[in-house]
């Protein structure tokens, strides 16, 4: 009796994998614009790559929480090339430090500004890593001065109120050099890590900042820092003007209900291909509800109005799922109601004086309008543009990394 040997045929080619470094367990965007996050952000940047490009395998690592948590992230990158796994590029969205561009110069020396020279550039991390592992030499100086200000105290050369003042200063100096030099220890091993990940052939694309404030994983030498352009192709206002951007992609996208025939289904995020997010993952649960379940009654308008007169005072639990009109609104303003405002409602929000609008659709249902919907924008939805515009097209995949230069 012989065994025979049945093929299985090719392996199917595993997908690219593309990590994105971000907010994972915290919601901090809005997406319905009730006041409450829908998502973390690194899970919006997850889906828009995935819905964008269904050909890459989109990883999701926690590291806006701590810089030891981004650390613990990029170990994990590194254990998957080790597995053997066809990681090909990094997405980073978070800013690792609070440090900023002139207390780094400071601290490294170096003419560091949003024009820098790519030549000054390229020493940074050098001189950052210096500056992690000098001793504190002006540390124990200041230390020296006030232990020299107590022997000038016992020695009765100044008063109590002269020590107690020079001393406090000293003492400032000292924290803000403490909080500066932590900062500096925060960074260098991040940047260090995926200067690794870059020579071993991984592409990293990086935000480049928003509204003036850069973010220093940019200027990592060979990093693709990405600012951000608007629909019409114009700059956006928000993105950080610096000498190291490498390329601009949009980063600015509506967001619209979705209505599959007359019924609401959630909204969607315009895009290559339109992003839907179900109504289960936003937090205001009145959308697609009748309207008639939660419209004010007339014995709760003047506690409403009273809330509205006086949004210091708190709203009573059993008005936070009330709607009333737009118009009743504006009155208790002192504001003229205009024609649009005879077909929307409002909800109060109990804790801020902000409100959240509603329609009504033709079933009687709650929606909220496009024009109450704030677009997504933002450098770090650029990037991830960017990274899925640049990628090859799939049948042009190459397992093994690009080598590094």
């Amino acid at each position: 009796m012989s065994l025979s040997v049945i093929s299985q045929g090719p392996q199917p080619t595993p997908r690219p994998i593309v990590v994105v470094l971000d907010e994972a367990r915290t919601r901090s965007i809005d997406l319905d614009n009730d006041g409450i996050p829908d998502l973390a952000h690194g899970e919006v940047i997850q889906k828009m790559i995935s819905n964008w490009r269904p050909d890459l395998d989109v990883r999701l690592l926690e590291a806006h929480q701590s810089p030891r948590q981004a650390i613990r992230s990029l170990k994990q990158v590194q254990a998957w090339q080790r597995q053997g796994l066809p990681i090909r590029v990094i997405n980073v969205s978070f800013s690792p430090t609070a440090l900023t561009l002139p207390q780094l110069a400071k601290l490294t020396g170096l003419a560091l500004h949003s024009r820098s020279s790519s030549e000054i550039r390229e020493k940074w991390i050098t001189q950052m890593t210096r500056a992690a592992q000098a001793k504190p030499t002006v540390m124990a100086t200041l230390k020296a001065l006030q232990k020299q200000l107590g022997e000038c105290y016992q020695s009765e050369r100044l008063s109590f109120e002269e020590l107690e003042k020079a001393t406090s200063g000293l003492q400032r100096k000292l924290a803000n050099l403490r909080h500066k030099k932590a900062m500096i220890c925060d960074l260098q091993p991040i940047c260090n890590a995926l200067q690794r990940l870059i020579k071993q052939g991984l592409e990293i694309y990086a935000a480049v900042g928003n509204d003036g404030d850069p973010n220093l994983l940019g200027m990592i030498p060979g990093v693709t820092a990405v600012g951000a352009h608007t629909r019409q192709n114009k700059l956006a206002p928000f993105s950080t003007p610096t000498a190291w951007v490498s390329r601009y992609a949009q980063g600015v996208y509506d967001i619209h209900s979705n209505w599959v025939g007359s019924t609401l289904k959630g909204l969607v995020i315009e895009g290559p291909t339109p992003l839907h997010v179900p109504l289960a993952m936003l937090s205001d649960s009145l959308l697609g509800q009748p309207a008639t379940q939660h419209l004010a009654v007339p014995g709760q308008l003047p506690l409403l109005e009273s809330k509205v007169r006086h949004p210091q005072r708190p709203l009573p639990a059993s008005l936070s799922q009330v709607i009333f009109p737009m118009r009743l609104y504006r009155q208790w303003q002192g504001e003229t109601p205009a024609k649009a405002d005879n077909k929307l409602y409002v909800r109060l929000r109990p804790l801020s004086s902000e409100i959240t609008v509603y329609a009504i659709d033709a079933q009687g249902c709650l929606y909220r309008p496009d024009d109450y919907l704030p677009p997504l924008e933002g450098t770090s939805f650029a990037s991830p543009r960017a990274l899925c515009d640049d990628l090859i097209t799939p049948a042009s995949y190459s397992m093994i990394p690009k080598q590094a230069k």
